[in-house]
C-alpha cells in the first residue's frame, strides 16, 4: 500500500506507518499471518482516535510477545480481539505500556466477563490476597502489589474504553482498588513493625492496658469514592490514643506508640507512592492532614479533635465532608467522624460558611485568571468540576447539620439527595449531573492517554479532535468530532456556572442580615418603615427584620422578578388581612416565610394577591398550614398547582372512602402516558391527600383517630394501585397464556399485609409502610417467558411474586421529580433483610412451627389484608391468628415482654431523662401498645373480639369484656389519642421529626401553641402543654406498672382462669 493511500486512512504520518506496515508483513514466523488481517486492521485503523499511536503500538507488542504467530492467529481468528487491540492502543500509551511490560495480560483481559462487570470490593480483595498469599517477605509482597495495581487499572481503563462500565462504576473500581491497596500495605507493613517493636497498647477505660488500633483516612475523591485514573488520594493517619508497644518477641525492641504509627505510616507511603520497576500504585498527599505538609504524619484520635475544635478552619470542614475511613479499623474511624460531625455539621443553618467557600473559589479564580488556558480545564475553569464541588458541598455545610440525610461524601450521591431533600431544584440537579458525568469523562480520556494528571484540553486542533473521538464523537456532514465535542463542553460549563452564579448569589441561600434592595422602596418615608415594623411585632414576628425583608419580597419579588408591585391595589388589601392572619398562626415567623416562597413559586404575585384578598378564608387556611407544618408548607410550596385544594374549605371538611380515593387515583393513572408518568401521578395523589388531610387536623374538624384512619385509606389505595400497575407491566414482558401445555390461565395470587401503624390504620405524616408479600405457592410450575429475545424459558411462581414484590417496592419508593411515595419496609418477614421478599403461605406456616418468637407473635398482632388477592390474604389472617393467639401467654413470657419493652427504652435512648421522648420514654406510646397487645396475646385465643389490630379499638374490647377496668381503660385511651395528636404535630414539623420534645423553649412555645394551647405568652403555653405531658405519662407509666405485675402474678393467672 503506498503512502497516498495510508494518508487516507488517517494517518498523520504515512511514512513511519509505511515502515510499520512492512515490518510487520517481513517478519520471518508471523508475516504471512499480519498479511491477512492487515484488511481487517486499516479498517479499524482508519476508524480509531489516534492511528498512528495504535499502529506503533501495535508493531512494538507483537515484538514483546513469547509466540508472534499463536498472537496473530487469535487477530486473524478474532476480528473483535483485533479490535480490542486498536481500541487499547489508539486510546492510551499508558495502558499500551502496561501490556508492553507484561503481555500475559492481553489473555488475561480476554477470560469471560472479566471486561464486561464491575468487580465487588470482596472479589476484588480476594484475588489479591492470593497474589500475595505466596509471597513470604515484606518486599516480595510489595512488588507483587504493584503488579496486582498495575494489571487492574489495565482492566478498569479498558472496560471505560469500551464504555462496559458508566463512570460511577469507574471511579468505585478504582476507589476500590486503591482501598484494598491501602489495607494490603498496612498488613505488610504492621506485621513487619509488630515483629520488631511489639504491638502497640493504650490506657483503657478500666485502667488497664488494651490494644491500640489504626485507620487510614480517605478525603477528596478517594473518601467520595470517585477516583480518577491519575488521582492523587488524600489520606489522613489515625491511631487510638498514646502509649507504648508490648513486644511479642524477645528481642523486640519497646517503642511510643507515636513513633510506631509514624514509621508505618512512612513505610505504607513507599509502599503505594515510591517509584518502581512496575510503576508506583497511586501518588499520596497529606496535605490535608493537621499542620499540612509540616504537620505530624500519624496523630491520636484526641489530638485530631483538639485540632479542629481550637483551630479547624472552613476549607477544612469542606475536605471533611469527604472523609471516610478506607483501611484499617472501620470503628476507629467511625468514632472519628461521629467526633467531628459538630464541627463539620453545625447545628444552625450555617449561612456565614457561603462566604468562606465563596471567597476560596474566587481567590482559585484570581490565582488562574492570568492564566489563558484556565478557560478550558475541566477542573479549575468557570462551570468546572471543582464548581459543581462546591455547589454541593455548601448545601451540605448550610443544612447538614440539621438534616443528616445530605451528609455523603460522593458528589453525584450528594446531588441526589440534596434533589430529593428539596434542596435543589430537580431541573438545576439534573444539568449537574449532566454536566459532572461530561466532565469527569472528559477528565478520564485526558488523563487515561499518558497516566499524566492534566485538566486541561489539547490546545492543537489535531490532538482536540483526538480527544473528541477518544470521547465518542464522530465526523458529521455539518460538523467535526471537535466542533461537537467543544459546543458540548462550553453548553454544560456555562450551565454549571449559571447555577453556581445563581447559588452564591441569590438571596435564597445567602440571606445576609442588611442585605436586599433599599428597604425605603416598601413605603415612601423612614416613618412608614417603622410602623410595617410595629405591626410586625404586634402579629408576634420575632425576626421583625427578616419578616420586612419578607414584605419586600412579596412586592418586589426578589432578584427574578420581571416587574414590582409598588402600584398593586390588590397587595395594599392583602397585606392588613395577612398580618390579622398571622396573629393567629403558632408560629407566625415560619408562615410568613413560608408565604413569601409559596408566592415566588406561584410566580402569577398579582393574580394570586387579587385571588386570596377576595377569599379571606382560603388565606386563613394558608397561613395556618404555613404556621403549623415546615413540612406541608414545603409540599405547597414545591407544588403550587395543589392550591386548589385549599380554595373551597367545604370540601377540606368532608373525609373521603376508601373508594373515593381509589377512583380519583385511578383517573390519574388512566391519563398517564407512560410508566414514568404513571410514577408521578402516584406521587401527586399521595401528596395532595397528605395536604387536605393535615389541613383538616390543622383546623380541628377532625379528630386525630380519624385523621390517622385517613392517612392509612391513602396508602392502601396507592399500594393496590402500585400492585396493578406492577402486575402489568411484569405480565406484559412475561406473558402468562398457556402455551404447549404449559402455564397457567391466570397468574399467581399475591396478598400484601401490613404491619405495624399500616396494620392498625393509624398512619402518621411520614410513616414507614410495614408490609409483608405472601404468594400462594401452587404446584410451583414454571410460567413460560414468551417474550420475543427472551433466553429464559419460565419462571417459577415464587420468582413471579419475587419479582412483582420487588417492583412494588419501586413503584413506592423510588425518586422522580415528585419526589418518592412512601419509605417502605419490608424486614419483618422470616429471615428479615436476608429472608425472601416474598414467600408462600406454607413457608409462612412452617415457621410460625417451628422457628417464630415472641416479638413475631406481638409484631403479627398488627397483621392485616391490604390488597391482592381477599381469599389468601385470610387464609393468611387466620393462621396468622392461630399462632398469635393460639396458646396464650405464660407467666415468663409476660416478663419476657416487660423486658423487651425495657431493652428498648434503653436502648434506643427512650429513657434519657433530657429527651422527653414521647414513643419510647416511660410512658409514653410504646407502654400503651405493649399492656395492650400483652393482653390481646393472653386472652385472645378464648375472646374473639380481641384479635383486632388497631389499638383502639382493643382498648375498647379490652373494657367491655373486663379485662381492663373503666378506669384503666379510659386514662389509656385518653393518653393515647393526646400522645398520637402530639406525635403527628412533631411529624408537622419535619417528616424527619424526632419523637422526642424540643429543648428550645421558642420550639416548645410554637409546639404548645400548635396543640392549640390559648395563652396570653408562651411561657404560659409550654407551661400547660408540659403539665398535661407529664399527667398523661405518669398515668400510662403507673398503669402499665400495675397491669403487667398483676398479669404476671400467681393471683393474675387465678383470676384470668376465672375471667376468661
Amino acid at each position: 500500500m503506498e503512502q497516498e493511500e495510508l494518508q487516507s486512512v488517517g494517518f498523520a504520518d504515512p511514512a513511519r506507518a509505511f515502515a510499520n506496515l512492512r515490518k510487520l508483513e517481513q517478519d520471518p514466523s508471523s508475516g504471512l499471518l499480519f498479511r491477512q488481517i492487515r484488511p481487517h486492521l486499516l479498517s479499524a485503523l482508519a476508524n480509531c482516535p489516534d492511528p498512528d499511536m495504535a499502529l506503533n503500538n501495535l508493531e512494538v507488542y507483537a515484538g514483546k510477545v513469547l509466540d508472534p504467530r499463536f498472537f496473530f492467529s487469535l487477530l486473524r481468528d478474532n476480528p473483535r480481539v483485533l479490535d480490542l487491540i486498536v481500541a487499547i492502543f489508539s486510546h492510551s500509551q499508558f495502558l499500551s505500556d502496561i501490556l508492553f511490560r507484561h503481555p500475559q495480560y492481553l489473555y488475561w483481559l480476554l477470560e469471560p466477563g472479566q471486561l464486561r462487570k464491575a468487580k465487588l470490593k470482596e472479589e476484588m480483595a480476594e484475588e489479591l490476597s492470593l497474589e500475595l498469599v505466596a509471597r513470604a517477605s515484606r518486599e516480595e509482597k510489595i512488588r507483587a502489589l504493584r503488579r496486582f495495581n498495575r494489571r487492574e487499572i489495565l482492566r478498569i481503563g479498558v472496560a471505560d474504553i469500551l464504555d462496559n462500565l458508566d463512570l460511577v462504576d469507574v471511579t468505585q473500581q478504582l476507589s476500590f482498588l486503591a482501598e484494598i491497596t491501602l489495607q494490603a500495605a498496612l498488613d505488610a507493613n504492621e506485621g513487619y513493625l509488630v515483629e520488631r517493636h511489639g504491638r502497640p497498647h493504650c490506657l483503657a477505660p478500666d485502667g488497664g492496658q488494651s490494644p491500640c488500633s489504626f485507620t487510614i483516612l480517605g478525603l477528596g475523591k478517594l473518601g467520595g469514592a470517585e477516583l480518577n485514573f491519575s488521582s492523587d488520594i488524600d489520606i489522613m493517619y489515625l491511631y487510638t490514643a498514646p502509649g507504648e508497644t508490648v513486644p511479642t518477641r524477645p528481642n523486640a525492641s519497646r517503642i511510643e506508640n507515636h513513633l510506631f504509627y509514624v514509621r508505618l505510616a512512612e513505610s505504607i507511603n513507599r509502599a503505594i507512592a515510591e517509584p518502581s520497576e512496575e510503576g508506583h500504585c497511586f501518588r499520596i498527599d497529606l496535605r490535608l492532614r493537621p499542620g499540612g505538609q509540616s504537620g505530624s504524619l500519624a496523630l491520636p484520635l484526641r489530638a485530631y479533635e483538639s485540632y479542629y475544635e481550637s483551630q479547624g478552619q472552613t476549607w477544612e470542614r469542606q475536605a471533611l465532608i469527604k472523609a471516610r475511613p478506607v483501611a484499617g479499623d472501620q470503628s476507629l474511624g467511625k468514632e472519628f467522624l461521629r467526633l467531628l460531625t459538630p464541627f463539620v455539621y453545625r447545628q444552625y443553618l450555617d449561612y456565614q460558611a457561603i462566604s468562606e467557600i465563596k471567597a476560596m473559589k474566587e481567590k482559585i479564580d484570581l490565582s488562574h485568571s492570568l492564566d489563558p488556558g484556565t478557560e478550558n480545564d475541566v477542573k479549575l475553569g468557570r462551570g468546572g468540576i471543582r464548581e459543581i464541588e462546591f455547589i454541593v458541598q455548601a448545601f451540605q455545610l448550610i443544612h447538614g447539620g440539621q438534616n443528616p440525610w445530605i451528609r455523603e461524601p460522593n458528589t453525584l450521591r450528594a446531588l441526589h439527595l440534596l434533589a430529593e431533600q428539596r434542596l435543589l431544584p430537580l431541573e438545576e440537579y439534573s444539568q449537574l449531573v449532566k454536566a459532572y458525568t461530561f466532565l469527569r469523562r472528559v477528565e478520564h480520556r485526558l488523563q487515561l492517554l499518558h497516566q499524566i494528571r492534566t485538566h486541561r484540553l489539547p490546545t492543537r486542533e489535531l490532538e482536540l479532535t483526538k480527544l473528541a473521538k477518544r470521547l465518542g464523537y464522530h465526523p458529521r456532514l455539518t460538523c467535526t468530532p471537535r466542533e461537537d465535542f467543544l459546543r458540548d463542553f462550553r453548553e454544560h460549563t456555562a450551565a454549571v456556572r449559571s447555577i453556581y452564579d445563581r447559588l452564591f448569589h441569590r438571596q435564597i441561600m445567602v440571606p445576609a442580615p442588611g442585605s436586599g434592595p433599599d428597604l425605603s422602596l416598601l413605603l415612601e418615608d423612614p416613618e412608614g418603615a417603622a410602623l410595617v415594623r410595629k405591626k410586625l411585632a404586634e402579629a408576634r414576628i420575632r425576626d421583625v427584620e427578616r419578616g420586612y425583608r419578607n414584605l419586600l419580597l412579596l412586592k418586589e419579588g426578589g432578584r427574578e422578578a420581571d416587574f414590582t408591585l409598588s402600584e398593586s391595589p390588590h397587595l395594599r388589601r392583602l397585606l392588613p388581612l395577612l398580618l390579622e392572619a398571622l396573629k393567629l398562626a403558632p408560629d407566625p415567623d415560619m408562615a410568613l416565610n413560608s408565604f413569601e416562597q409559596f408566592v415566588r413559586a406561584m410566580g402569577a404575585r398579582d393574580s394570586l394577591y387579587s385571588l386570596l384578598a377576595e377569599n379571606p378564608s382560603s388565606l386563613d387556611i394558608l397561613v395556618q398550614l404555613f404556621g403549623h407544618s415546615e413540612s406541608l408548607a414545603q409540599l405547597l410550596i414545591l407544588h403550587p398547582d395543589l392550591l386548589s385544594t385549599l380554595l373551597y374549605p367545604p370540601a377540606l371538611r368532608r373525609r373521603h372512602s376508601r373508594a373515593e380515593m381509589a377512583e380519583e387515583l385511578s383517573s390519574l393513572l388512566r391519563q398517564a402516558p407512560n410508566a414514568a408518568s404513571r410514577l408521578d401521578a402516584l406521587r401527586h395523589f399521595k401528596k395532595s391527600q397528605e395536604l387536605r388531610i393535615g389541613i383538616r387536623e390543622i383546623r380541628e374538624e377532625v379528630d386525630i383517630a380519624s385523621t390517622l384512619e385517613d392517612l392509612t385509606r391513602v396508602a392502601e389505595v396507592c399500594l393496590e394501585a402500585a400492585l396493578r400497575i406492577a402486575r402489568e407491566e411484569l405480565e406484559s414482558r412475561l406473558p402468562l397464556s398457556p402455551k404447549e401445555g404449559q402455564g397457567w390461565d391466570q397468574p399467581p395470587s399475591l396478598a400484601v399485609i401490613g404491619l405495624g401503624k399500616l396494620g392498625g390504620a393509624e398512619l402518621n405524616l411520614g410513616s414507614d409502610l410495614d408490609i409483608l408479600f405472601v404468594y400462594d405457592q401452587g404446584g410451583e410450575d414454571p410460567i413460560p417467558s414468551l417474550a420475543e429475545g427472551s433466553l429464559v424459558p419460565g419462571i417459577s411462581r415464587h420468582e413471579y411474586c419475587s419479582r412483582l414484590a420487588h417492583r412494588i417496592l419501586h413503584l413506592l419508593t423510588a425518586f422522580t421529580k415528585e419526589g418518592s411515595a412512601y419509605r417502605v419496609d419490608a424486614r419483618l418477614r422470616p429471615g428479615g433483610q436476608k429472608g425472601e421478599i416474598a414467600q408462600s403461605l406454607a413457608s409462612y406456616l412452617l415457621h410460625f412451627e417451628k422457628m417464630a418468637e415472641l416479638w413475631e407473635r406481638q409484631a403479627l398482632v398488627k397483621a392485616r389484608f391490604i390488597c391482592g388477592d381477599p381469599g389468601l390474604g385470610a387464609d393468611f389472617v387466620r393462621s396468622v391468628h392461630q399462632f398469635v393467639y393460639g396458646r396464650g401467654l405464660s407467666r415468663q413470657e409476660i416478663e419476657q415482654m416487660a423486658e423487651m419493652r425495657e431493652r428498648m427504652g434503653r436502648e434506643r435512648g427512650g429513657y434519657d431523662p433530657n429527651s422527653r421522648n414521647i414513643k419510647l420514654g416511660e410512658g409514653g406510646i410504646v407502654e400503651i401498645e405493649f399492656v395492650v397487645q400483652m393482653l390481646q396475646l393472653r386472652y385472645g385465643g378464648q375472646i374473639e373480639p380481641l384479635r383486632t389490630s388497631n389499638t383502639l379499638e382493643a382498648l375498647k374490647a379490652l373494657a367491655s369484656h373486663g379485662l381492663l377496668a373503666k378506669e384503666e381503660a379510659e386514662p389509656l385511651r385518653d393518653s393515647y389519642l393526646f400522645l398520637r395528636r402530639l406525635e403527628n404535630r412533631l411529624r408537622m414539623l419535619s417528616e424527619q421529626a424526632s419523637d422526642s420534645l424540643p429543648s428550645s423553649p421558642s420550639k416548645l412555645e410554637s409546639l404548645a401553641l400548635r396543640m392549640g394551647y390559648p395563652s396570653s405568652s408562651g411561657k404560659e403555653a409550654r407551661g400547660a402543654l408540659l403539665a398535661d405531658l407529664d399527667r398523661h405519662r405518669a398515668t400510662v407509666r403507673r398503669l402499665y406498672q400495675e397491669i403487667f405485675r398483676r398479669e404476671s402474678s400467681p393471683e393474675g393467672f387465678l383470676s384470668a382462669a376465672n375471667t376468661v
